[in-house]
């Protein structure tokens, strides 16, 4: 079962991508509905940071977005985007 406090860390994992910030199934955690959504309406920006939060919260399971490809998001993200991602590399986790 996801602890609150884990919920809590994707969360804010989540809200420091400018593309899911606000996102209703960040703040209500649905993750398959993040994934579903990612998979079928989300941009690129929005699919490869749903990609790499899901991917935290995750590593094992195959999402229906896919997984995170750093080199796809070198030629894709913006330097907001690459922020986020390299503040999370200075002391990374998963769940």
């Amino acid at each position: 079962m996801d602890t609150a406090q884990e919920i809590g860390k994707i969360q804010e994992l989540a809200e420091t991508f400018p593309s899911l910030r606000g996102h209703p199934h960040i703040w209500n955690w649905d993750p398959k509905a993040l994934d579903e959504w990612a998979a079928s309406v989300g941009s690129t920006g929005e699919r490869l940071s749903t990609q790499f939060v899901l991917g935290v919260w995750n590593q094992f399971k195959e999402w229906r977005c896919g997984r995170f490809n750093v080199l796809d998001a070198c030629t894709r993200w913006d330097r907001e985007h690459w922020e986020a991602f390299c503040a999370w590399a200075v002391d990374p986790f998963t769940l």
